[in-house]
């Protein structure tokens, strides 16, 4: 109940809720909020969960923001992305069946996000994401001179 009443659906910018089939069955029980910048929205939350393959997953990685991934089994990915989501899958970041991954949430609400966030095997398969999808640039226009002068 606790988690419930402090979830927040946000959908894709300029979707109303009630036009999404899988969350207009759920509104009721749900707040949403497509209106708040979702960079803000990221810092509050105490864990932030990706049911589709978008920006905001690779923003969050980025940010190092507590994170769970929920896609179908059916699922493609490349052949690099099939190593990655295979190393979250072993840190519990990845989950391809939402009953596992409600369990998960449901176990590490109360005092475990942190814990299990911080720990040795979920910063390495956080990193090893961001290696291959996402990563920090420090000089950006020096890269890009570089890039387009070869």
């Amino acid at each position: 109940k606790e988690i419930k009443n402090k979830t927040i659906i946000r959908t894709m910018p300029f979707t109303k809720i009630k036009d999404t089939d899988f969350f207009s069955k759920i509104t009721k029980n749900f707040k949403s909020d497509n209106i708040q910048n979702i960079f803000q929205l990221y810092q509050k939350s105490k864990l932030v969960i990706h049911v589709l393959n978008s920006t905001s997953l690779i923003e969050t990685l980025n940010l190092n923001i507590p994170s769970i991934i929920i896609f179908s089994k059916d699922e493609k990915f490349s052949n690099i992305g099939t190593k990655v989501f295979k190393k979250l899958k072993k840190a519990n970041i990845f989950f391809d069946d939402s009953k596992e991954a409600y369990k998960f949430v449901n176990k590490i609400w109360n005092n475990g996000v942190e814990t299990w966030w911080n720990s040795s095997e979920v910063q390495k398969a956080v990193r090893y994401f961001n290696l291959n999808f996402s990563k920090k640039r420090t000089n950006v226009l020096s890269d890009l001179k570089k890039i387009l002068e070869n």
